[in-house]
């Protein structure tokens, strides 16, 4: 076991929870300061487990709230459980197609709420994997606060619960009678004071609580020091120039309070977090390396991260990380995030400034963190509840119920009204309104003046799903069934309001025009707003394929001209706003790919052939990032972008085919560059694949 426990002996918070966590099945929920070593109880449930008769077949779940968190453990436990013979793989947003399967022969699942909602949403097709596993691990439980991604975490949890229920109820179990196949949970918490409300929710198959391992500030291996640093402003200063401000405050504090160590600093947004940064650079321009420089020393330092800029794909990270800088977010890809992370452990990167997204468990040591502004907390008393562990763990369930509702009655969980409130009786929400009925009122009642109960809420919903056509109820309403549009919406993880939009409010027919405007002003986009841009997308508004009818007004309208620039292989002119408006439609592309299948899909229930025909092309559209009939087809080959494609076009190459007609050679010279660029380009095209169709009249 020395690869997974390198050390002589636990600490005292690993100690006190030893005989539980390695000794019993019990469901466990620790509650514990940051780097007090939480991890390693974890890893103690997992070496009881494999430790058992067949446990190198069981399937253990890790799940955490963020991609870097998951990356970082993923990384961290493929190494240590090597040795054993156990393998970790990671399931995220960042796992390709094709890496999945590879995860599902995994001993140990590292992944996100989301996707293992995505995955159990089909259990069914996946009831061999599901039948393994036995060990679910909750990291920063306390994410239960976060308005989507804890109601996801509650509903997982649930399902995974009633999924091994039911595979125990299978025949090869009940010949077994094996009591070492329940579901065991762990679930790691930063300082709560309402932690004894997740163990009841946690609950073991007998009934009884969750056992509670509670520690104090008194076990964090290195105790806090806390400056709050205060700046006056006008009156009537906008919260950009507060931040602003603050910005100009920054270097000032890191050289006060860092001793030249370590530093991460916390901003509201990504704006922020790029904002803060060029400002840290902008602060240090006439400093001199070896002298005077505050994060960079040595001449092989600097040598080194001019390397590190030149690997990295984000162009506001690579001019960052020349003056020893990092930026760090959820829009950064994969590769670049991850280089930020190992750099900064390494020394190599002196200063991150970030969004949340490194604040929820990824282990990055520091001196100093930063946060950069509490104005957004000042009248709630939430900064002061986050700082001294003392805001209460609350549930966001009944916000986003409906569509969880939904998944459920297409899964068969919910076939009636009785069952529907006693799965709701298993969720946190159930908890959580017994103790603050208050808080929890109907998300639809604009006065906010109906407190809901689990029957009001059951039946409000499932009402609403059948006046949707989502679901068909039955039986006075006691009855309920899913429908083909309830199973294209829980397949394509859409939102309520989307789906109605769609399936109700739709006219017949709708124009491929009409079709990408209802896409993009569906509220899974609506997070995309305006970033003082709105002035450059009118000027380009009259050369996208669709105009936007008058000048853009709406978030939707942003969207749909952002959409319409990549179909069109329109070149962004405006250099400032290049990397936030790349940024924003990576993040629409995200979305828009599965919600044009979407809507595809119901127009094919619908029988409106014409509108399934502009939807499927849409869909392709989106899918290869070219319109479907502009003769762009070559952009979607890998380092094939729209600047290479269209000299192909003009020069009268626009298929796979007629690119691979071609010698290196003769490419080089269409595309004005140099050697070896033609032989790398062609192997790109050679992995792309090629259909032939052949139609014979019988």
């Amino acid at each position: 076991m020395k690869s997974v426990f390198p050390f002589k002996t636990f600490n005292r918070m690993q100690s006190l929870c030893f005989d539980t966590a390695y000794h019993t099945d019990s469901n466990l929920v620790v509650s514990a300061p940051t780097g007090s070593g939480k991890t390693g109880v974890m890893e103690l449930a997992i070496v009881r487990l494999i430790s058992k008769p067949g446990g190198d077949r069981a399937k253990i779940i890790y799940i955490a709230p963020t991609k870097a968190l998951c990356s970082e453990r993923a990384k961290d436990w493929t190494k240590k459980f090597r040795v054993l013979g156990i393998t970790c793989g990671e399931l995220t947003g960042d796992t390709d197609s094709a890496q999945v399967r590879d995860v599902q022969q995994s001993n140990i699942i590292v992944t996100t709420p989301e996707k293992w909602d995505s995955m159990t949403r089909r259990w069914r097709d996946h009831k061999q994997l599901m039948e393994l596993v036995q060990l679910i691990l909750i990291d920063e439980v306390h994410f239960l606060n976060e308005p989507h991604r804890g109601a996801v975490l509650e509903v997982i949890v649930s399902r995974m619960r009633t999924v091994n229920a039911e595979c125990l109820m299978n025949e090869q179990y009940l010949k077994s009678k094996d009591p070492q196949k329940t579901l065991r949970i762990l679930a790691l918490s930063a300082t709560a004071p309402n932690i004894n409300d997740i163990a009841v929710w946690l609950k073991n198959y007998d009934g009884k609580m969750a056992e509670v391992k509670l520690f104090g500030e008194e076990f964090r291996p290195v105790q806090l020091v806390k400056h709050v640093v205060g700046y006056t402003s006008k009156t009537d200063a906008t919260a950009f120039i507060i931040e602003k401000t603050l910005d100009y405050k920054l270097t000032e504090i890191i050289s006060r309070y860092s001793d030249k160590k370590p530093t991460l600093v916390f901003c509201a947004t990504r704006k922020n977090v790029e904002s803060s940064a060029s400002q840290l650079v902008s602060d240090i321009q006439s400093c001199q390396i070896g002298f005077n420089h505050p994060y960079i020393r040595t001449g092989l330092q600097q040598t080194e991260l001019r390397q590190l800029a030149s690997r990295v794909a984000d162009k506001k990270l690579a001019e960052c990380l020349n003056h020893g800088i990092a930026i760090h977010n959820g829009a950064l890809v994969s590769v670049d995030r991850t280089l930020v992370e190992e750099n900064f452990i390494s020394g190599l990167i002196s200063v991150i400034c970030t969004t949340s997204t490194l604040s929820v468990g990824v282990n990055l040591p520091a001196h100093l963190v930063v946060i950069k502004g509490t104005q957004q907390y000042r009248e709630t008393g939430k900064y002061e509840n986050m700082v001294s562990g003392k805001e209460i763990i609350e549930s966001s369930l009944h916000e986003n119920l409906i569509e969880h509702l939904n998944a459920e009655v297409v899964l068969g969980t919910i076939p009636n009204v009785e069952l529907c409130i006693e799965w709701l009786k298993s969720t946190f929400l159930n908890v959580r309104m017994s103790k603050n009925p208050i808080r929890y009122k109907d998300p639809r009642d604009k006065q906010g003046t109906q407190h809901m109960s689990l029957d009001k809420m059951c039946i409000r919903d499932l009402n609403l799903l059948a006046q949707a056509r989502l679901i068909e109820q039955r039986d006075d309403g006691m009855t309920v069934v899913p429908t083909d549009f309830g199973r294209v919406m829980a397949k394509y993880y859409v939102r309520f309001e989307t789906a109605k939009n769609v399936i109700v409010d739709m006219q017949k027919a709708p124009t491929m025009k009409k079709l990408l405007e209802s896409l993009c002003d569906a509220v899974e986009l609506s997070g995309l707003k305006y970033r003082n841009d709105k002035t450059y997308l009118n000027s380009i508004n009259k050369i996208i394929k669709y105009p936007i009818n008058g000048k853009l007004k709406t978030v939707g309208d942003r969207v749909d001209l952002l959409i319409q620039c990549t179909l069109g292989s329109i070149k962004l002119t405006d250099a400032k706003l290049l990397h936030v408006i790349q940024t924003d439609t990576n993040v629409a592309f995200k979305h828009a790919e599965r919600l044009a299948r979407f809507i595809f899909e119901v127009m094919r229930l619908k029988q409106d052939f014409q509108a399934a025909d502009a939807a499927l092309e849409l869909s392709n559209s989106i899918h290869a990032r070219t319109w479907e009939k502009n003769g762009h087809h070559l952009k979607q080959v890998e380092n094939i972008g729209p600047v290479y494609t269209k000299l192909l076009f003009d020069a009268g190459v626009k298929t796979v085919r007629e690119f691979l007609s071609k010698s290196p050679e003769q490419l080089e010279i269409i595309l004005n560059k140099g050697r070896l660029l033609g032989n790398k380009l062609l192997d790109a095209a050679k992995a792309f694949p090629l259909l032939d169709l052949n139609i014979t009249e019988v």
